[in-house]
């Protein structure tokens, strides 16, 4: 299998262990790739602070994100959902791409 090839940003993923720690039934693998690769764009590390967050808005293509992970379009837009109804991510559309907030581990809301 070919290994899928990013030309918009490292070939890593940064996942707090915050994330990582969040049971499978409550949050997807998939689902803290995602958020470790939007983390990335953002140019958030661990320690980030609110306004470090605010001053580093992130505009990654779905089909970007898609290569990046190695999965499709379709997932992609599944994973960013189950980010957003757990209270991990927003995004607004703007003109042709999305603008993406990426929140705290700490804002994490539980299934039920």
């Amino acid at each position: 299998m070919a290994k899928p090839q990013s030309k918009s940003g490292p070939s890593f993923l940064a996942i707090p262990l915050e994330v990582m720690w969040i049971p499978v039934d409550q949050l997807s693998f998939g689902a803290k790739c995602l958020y470790g690769r939007l983390r990335l764009y953002a140019h958030l590390l661990p320690e980030a602070t609110a306004n470090e967050r605010q001053r580093h808005p992130c505009y990654p293509a779905e089909s970007t994100l898609a290569r990046d992970l190695g999965v499709g379009d379709r997932q992609i837009r599944k994973l960013k959902k189950e980010l957003r109804e757990r209270g991990l991510i927003s995004w607004k559309r703007t003109g042709g791409s999305n603008r993406y907030e990426i929140f705290h581990p700490g804002k994490f809301i539980p299934k039920g």
